[in-house]
Parts: C-alpha cells; sequence; structure tokens
C-alpha cells in the first residue's frame, strides 16, 4: 500500500494523473525522472502571475458582476434560517444518486452533439434547478470550480490552479433549455481567458458574498489513473469511507463521471439550513428534472420554455390533483337561498329562541313575523326590489338580525356600513352601491346628512298601521334563486377606492353547509356575535345560525370589548360557539387568564379564530384556557369565498410549530400556482387560488377587477386571492403571507398603497412617504 499525501496549496485535482504518470515512468525505468530546465514550472508561473497586467480581467468582472447584489442570498427552499453569518456547525446531508445507463449516455451524447462541456451542460441543467428551486428567481450567481489552466504549458504542470469563481447568469424563464446551453457555453468560453484573476480581487470589499454559499463541479475520473503499474504490479485506487460529510456551503452540487462514462450526482448541503429529509427530496427534484431532459424521445422538454420544465414529483401530482378536485361531485342544497333556508327553519322552531340580546330576546316565530312585516314595508313603501342592493348601518342590537334578514327576504343584497367609518367614507360606499335605501336605528341616526331616504328600523316595526297590514301574499312575488346576489361586502380601499365583493345566495348556503358538516357549529349551538359588520364573519354569525337552527346571542355596542361583560354573557347564556379575530381572541383569553375567570368559557365547544394569523403563542393561551371537551379552530377565507375556505383543528402536540391554515373544506378546491403559473411542489409558496361553491360573483360595477380576480382554470372560475400559501406532504396549506401590500386589521384588507397615495397627495409638502 502506498499513501501519498499532498498539502492542497501545491497539489490540484488535475495534477493528479500528472504526478502518477511521472511517478510511474520514474519508478518502471527505475531511474530519475530527466526534468527539461527550460520548461516552465509551478514556481515561474506563480511569478509570472504576479506581473501579469490585470486590467482586461478586472475590467471583465466588474461587467460580469454589475448590477448584481453580491449580499442577496438565492431563494433556497430552506427548513429554517441562519441566525448568523458566523453560526456554522459544518454537519451536512448528502444525497447520492446515480444516472443508469441510457440517461449517462443521452447526456453525454447532448453534450458532444452541441459542442459543450459535460461542465457546461451539468451547470445549465444546475442553474435551471436553482430558478425552479428558487420560485423563478432570475439573476443567478453560484460559485464554480475552474481548473484555471488557461495556456497550453501549464496543461502538464503540477500545482494548485484551481480556482473558484463566481458564474453569473441572467436567464429568461421563456427561454428554451438548449438556449441556456448556448448561453452557458459562452459564459463559460469568457470566463477561461480571465479565470486567473484572483478571487479576493473580485469580492473585492465583500467579505462573505453570497453566492459562494451554493457550489458547482463536474469532476471526470479518467482510466489512466484509476490503475498504476509499478514493476509489474498493478496498483489499484482504495476508496475511503468518510467518517463524516462536512458542509463548506450552503448547497454544492457534484457531477461524478466514471471510466466507463457512467454519471451520478450527490447534492450536499449544510444541516445549519436543511433537514435530511429535504436534502432527500431535493435530490429527487433534481433527477426528476434530468429524466426529463435527458431520457430518451425528451426532445421536447428541451424546447419548453424554462418555466414550464417541472420538478413537481409524480406523488406530488396526485396530491394537488386531489387539491383541485375535492368533493367537485358533490350534491346540491335542498334549499338554496337565505329566505327559503330561513323560513323552513323558522316554522320548524316556532317557539326556540333565534336571537338574544342581554334581557331581550326572540322566538323563531317571533322573528319571521318582523321580518316578513318589515319586508313588505320594503316592498310596497319603498319599492325595494330584486337585485337592489340596500345599505344598513346599525350597531349590534335586535334591529341589526331583523334589518339583514328582511332585506333577504325582498330579494335585495344586504350592504353593510360599519358606524365607525367616517361620513365622507358612508358617502362614498353609497354611491357605489347606488342604494336608494339606508336602514338605521336610533343610534346612527346623526351618521347621515344625505339627501337619501333612510328609515328607522325600531320606528318602522313598531308602527301600529305595520302591524295591522301584513299581506304575506305580496312575498311569494319575489323571485330569486341561487344565483341572486344575497351580500354586498366592502374589502380593502379602505382609504382609497373599495372594492364591493357580491356573494350569492348559493355561495352562502354552500358555504354554511360545509362548515356545518365538518362539526364547526350546529343547530344546537349559541353563538355569540362578535365580529363587527365591516367583517364578513358576522354573517356567518348572524345569517348562518339563523339558517341552521341555532341561539344568535347579539352583544350591546361595544360589548366584545368589555371583557366583563362578556364573560358574563358567555355564562348566563351559555355560549357554545365564539369566533374572533387572533389578536382580540388574545387580549381576551389573556384577561380571562390573569383574572381567574376562564370558568366563563366551561360550555364553550367550538372556538373559532381567523382573518389574521392564529401564532402558536395563541394556540397555546386557548388551550390553557378550553376544556379539553372543546375545539380550537383555525379558520381561513377572503370574503370573495364566502365565510371561510380552510379549517383546521387545533391540538396539544402542535407545540410552538408554525399553525397551518388547514384543509379545504367540503365543496372548496384550489391549485397553487407560481408566477408562471405552473404548479408549486410541497413546501414552495405560490399564489392560492380557490374554487368551488364558495367564490363569488363579481366587484359591484367594477368588471377590469373581476376579469383579473376570477381566473378559467381547465374550464372553471377560480379566485385569484393574492395570498401566498404553501403545503405539505400531508396535504396541509400553510399561509405565508401577501403576493402584494395588502396588510390585515381586525380582519379587514387593507391596501397600503392607497394609505401611501393619500397621504401623497394630502399635502405638497409630503414628496415621499411609505407605510409599514
Amino acid at each position: 500500500m502506498i499513501v501519498i499525501a499532498f498539502h492542497h496549496a501545491a497539489f490540484d485535482r488535475s495534477s493528479r494523473p500528472i504526478f502518477l504518470r511521472d511517478l510511474s515512468i520514474a519508478y518502471n525505468s527505475d531511474a530519475p525522472l530527466m526534468i527539461d530546465q527550460s520548461v516552465l514550472n509551478y514556481i515561474d508561473y506563480s511569478v509570472y502571475e504576479r506581473q501579469l497586467d490585470m486590467t482586461k480581467s478586472r475590467d471583465f468582472w466588474n461587467a460580469q458582476l454589475d448590477g448584481y447584489d453580491m449580499e442577496s442570498r438565492l431563494l433556497l427552499p430552506v427548513d429554517r434560517h441562519r441566525l448568523s453569518k458566523n453560526q456554522r456547525s459544518g454537519r451536512a446531508s448528502v444525497a447520492e444518486i446515480s444516472f443508469d445507463e441510457h440517461l449517462s449516455h443521452s447526456f453525454l451524447t447532448y453534450a458532444s452533439s452541441h459542442n459543450v462541456t459535460p461542465f457546461q451542460l451539468g451547470l445549465a441543467v444546475f442553474y435551471t434547478f436553482l430558478f425552479k428551486v428558487s420560485n423563478g428567481q432570475q439573476d443567478l450567481c453560484i460559485a464554480g470550480v475552474n481548473a484555471n489552466r488557461y495556456r497550453i504549458e501549464l496543461q502538464d504542470m503540477i500545482g494548485m490552479f484551481v480556482a473558484t469563481l463566481p458564474y453569473r447568469i441572467q436567464l429568461d424563464p421563456t427561454s428554451s433549455f438548449e438556449k441556456l446551453v448556448e448561453q452557458v457555453r459562452a459564459l463559460c468560453l469568457s470566463i477561461l481567458d480571465h479565470s486567473h484573476y484572483p478571487l479576493q480581487q473580485i469580492i473585492g470589499s465583500h467579505h462573505s458574498p453570497a453566492f459562494l454559499e451554493t457550489m458547482f463541479d463536474f469532476i471526470t475520473i479518467d482510466s489512466d489513473i484509476e490503475h498504476v503499474e509499478l514493476d509489474g504490479a498493478m496498483l489499484e485506487p482504495l476508496r475511503l469511507e468518510k467518517v463524516s460529510n462536512i458542509a463548506k456551503f450552503d448547497m454544492m452540487l457534484i457531477f461524478l463521471r466514471n471510466p466507463s462514462d457512467e454519471i451520478s450526482f450527490s447534492l450536499t448541503c449544510s444541516q445549519d439550513l436543511f433537514d435530511e429529509t429535504t436534502v432527500q427530496l431535493l435530490a429527487e427534484r433534481f433527477s426528476y428534472l434530468l429524466h426529463q431532459l435527458f431520457e430518451p424521445n425528451q426532445t421536447l422538454s428541451k424546447q419548453q420554455s424554462l418555466y414550464q420544465l417541472s420538478i413537481v414529483l409524480p406523488q406530488e401530482h396526485v396530491l394537488i390533483h386531489t387539491l383541485k378536485t375535492n368533493d367537485i361531485n358533490r350534491s346540491q342544497a335542498i334549499f338554496n337561498t337565505v329566505p327559503q333556508s330561513f323560513s323552513q327553519v323558522a316554522f320548524s322552531h316556532l317557539q326556540k329562541v333565534s336571537v338574544e340580546l342581554d334581557e331581550q330576546a326572540l322566538t323563531y316565530g317571533e322573528l319571521l313575523f318582523y321580518v316578513q312585516q318589515f319586508a313588505l314595508l320594503l316592498i310596497n313603501v319603498h319599492g325595494v326590489k330584486e337585485d337592489d342592493v340596500i345599505c344598513q348601518c346599525v350597531e349590534r342590537s335586535l334591529s341589526m338580525v331583523i334589518g339583514i334578514m328582511s332585506i333577504q327576504m325582498t330579494g335585495a343584497s344586504y350592504c353593510p356600513l360599519s358606524p365607525r367609518d367616517p361620513s365622507q367614507r358612508l358617502y362614498s360606499l353609497i354611491e357605489e352601491t347606488h342604494s336608494h335605501i339606508i336602514l338605521l336605528h336610533q343610534l346612527t341616526q346623526n351618521k347621515f346628512e344625505f339627501n337619501i331616504p333612510m328609515i328607522d328600523i325600531d320606528a318602522a316595526i313598531n308602527t301600529e298601521k305595520m302591524l295591522n297590514d301584513i299581506n304575506l301574499s305580496r312575498l311569494t312575488d319575489v323571485t330569486m334563486n341561487g344565483d341572486s346576489i344575497a351580500y354586498v361586502l366592502f374589502t380593502s380601499g379602505s382609504t382609497g377606492t373599495p372594492k364591493a365583493a357580491q356573494l350569492r345566495h348559493r355561495n352562502f348556503i354552500e358555504a354554511i353547509r360545509s362548515i356545518s358538516e365538518v362539526g364547526i357549529f350546529t343547530e344546537k349551538d349559541t353563538v355569540i356575535q362578535m365580529a363587527r359588520c365591516s367583517f364578513d364573519a358576522h354573517v356567518e354569525d348572524i345569517v348562518g345560525t339563523l339558517i341552521v337552527g341555532g341561539t344568535l346571542v347579539m352583544l350591546r355596542p361595544y360589548g366584545h370589548m368589555d371583557f366583563e361583560y362578556l364573560s358574563q354573557v358567555l355564562v348566563n347564556h351559555q355560549i357554545s360557539y365564539m369566533q374572533s379575530v387572533p389578536s382580540l381572541l388574545t387580549a381576551f383569553l389573556t384577561h380571562m387568564k390573569q383574572n381567574r375567570s376562564v370558568y366563563a368559557l366551561k360550555t364553550l365547544r367550538s372556538l373559532c379564530s381567523g382573518g389574521e394569523t392564529f401564532s402558536s403563542t395563541l394556540a397555546v393561551l386557548a388551550m390553557s384556557c378550553m376544556q379539553e371537551t372543546c375545539q380550537i379552530w383555525n379558520l381561513y377565507g377572503p370574503v370573495e369565498t364566502a365565510v371561510m375556505t380552510t379549517y383546521l383543528s387545533v391540538f396539544r402536540t402542535m407545540g410552538t410549530k408554525t399553525i397551518p391554515i388547514g384543509r379545504l373544506l367540503p365543496g372548496y378546491r384550489c391549485v397553487i400556482l407560481d408566477d408562471f403559473s405552473q404548479p408549486v411542489f410541497t413546501g414552495e409558496e405560490g399564489e392560492l387560488f380557490v374554487g368551488g361553491v364558495g367564490v363569488f360573483a363579481g366587484y359591484l360595477a367594477r368588471n377590469e377587477l373581476t376579469k383579473k380576480a376570477l381566473v378559467d382554470i381547465d374550464g372553471e372560475q377560480f379566485y385569484r386571492t393574492g395570498d401566498l400559501v404553501r403545503f405539505d406532504s400531508d396535504g396541509l396549506l400553510y399561509y405565508v403571507g401577501r403576493k402584494d401590500h395588502q396588510v390585515k386589521v381586525h380582519g379587514q384588507r387593507i391596501e397600503l398603497g392607497e394609505i401611501e397615495r393619500c397621504l401623497l397627495q394630502a399635502s405638497s409638502d409630503v414628496s415621499h412617504c411609505v407605510v409599514v
């Protein structure tokens, strides 16, 4: 056995065959190797290189990296982020995959026929892969190993010539892989004449440029160095197993070509950032990409646009298909309008309490009476007809419930106006809806000074004439169906032009049906109404409870902020269902715990939260306050998809992990697409498109916005949410953030850009502003 050790400062990979050849010649001839003193040696070259004029090379690298942010990192699908640049454990996870004979042959044949080296071809594949796993990042710069033997005199010299260099490419997603190969070939050839330029000079003052964290190399093992003959004895290299793998980079891809022209690759990733399962999955994706490009009869893939190439694995396609076709053969509800459903429930439970507020209460029979009475007033006296939009601005009260249900009875659409909004905004919303009537009550009469008919709900239902003049036959003349608009809700546009989302009766009926099917709330529940009327959850609380046959408990104005009062209501009315935004719920539960009042929560069967991010901290807090019989739900859904889209039962074993937004409700479907409208893979973030029973009819009088929001996917309409999500291998969805600059405040979507525009227009003294 011969063990030879070299210092890396004097010996690179290309020096190995030269040394073994010289060793074999010297040993077998039993004579010292004759060295031609006139031939350039490594020391001579090092002196020569120091004297080189580096001006052209410096200009080349400046141009090569012009406009590139040295500190920007590739958006790799990491499992966690490094807290500090200096925090490195050196631990690595390695995944190795070998090509089969046909794939190896196809890869090498393609390289030969296109006049590129295997290194260049492998680099082109790696660029494509990085483009896909980085969610479409196009300006890619990674570190590559260059032999740096750019002169003929250096080919036969032992020394350390290898250079680590930045390989930057600005990739065009619409170009083909073949075009990319040409681009990479040109890049590598241009680098060849400037590979001797020191890396330290290239990176300048940047001590740890981000491109050095991703490395590529292609190693070819020649047959003449696999066997060395010394005096008739044939020596073979002994492969030593590594005791442990060391991560020198965040990600390193190395191709290996053996003397039999068989190719394999190894993907080495830092355990500081990646789990072992993630590394294995990334390697499988890279292998899948290679098979698309180089399997026989796959010429189409090389001509497709790069963004059309997929690294979604076959088993993931099954999961994606499941999300897209969830409950697609769902049967229709027996009643598909709110009045039909409410009337059927009311006649079945005439003596059951339908709604309560402190000491006041109405049975279903009484509520139906007042609703029909007021609906007839709207039709007979005020000329309300189907397809009208009726605005209502009232505080929490029994009048709010009567007003909403009466509007539904007339066939008109309900549009809530918040008493908290300034008069100017209220006026603009009324104009937007073309509403010719406003419903209000004593507490909100002073909000309006507009020249438009206003009806005081309390005064109207107590009018003696109205009590005597009831002709229910007029209600039978109201024609509506599941496609009629049930309600209109304004979303975003809190400071600029608002958008009025129109929800059909069937959207709402099916959404409530879905929520009931999974047990979130049922006809046996007593529901406390927490949401403000500017938040779509109030429609679910009020109308949803009444069409399933539950009991609704209203709070007095601002009652949701009075935690002592709220806890009394929970106890006195034996509340079993409660829903609130996470911020308010956190404050309320903290108060209850600090004041040792959690006993007030003991009757809760279902505690729901939505409209904001549900944190693991809130999950722990809620579980510490609730009885084990209470289910805690994280709900998600934009206004445009009717109430809720996904649900998750939060359980104790989740610990401090990120809380998912869960699974699709029955009847809902979704696709998650990248910026090029391609399906994303497991763990990759993409924009959520929602289809199924809840998709809205469009924005009122905003056809251009509707066209952008509603997208046809395989013959079905999907709503473009603007929300970025990802899904895991179990099909659970996770909320990541917004694609635009919207935020949510108490469940209400706010456009930060609109606030910025208003600030700029407010004063000539404001030239620039940013809202964060």
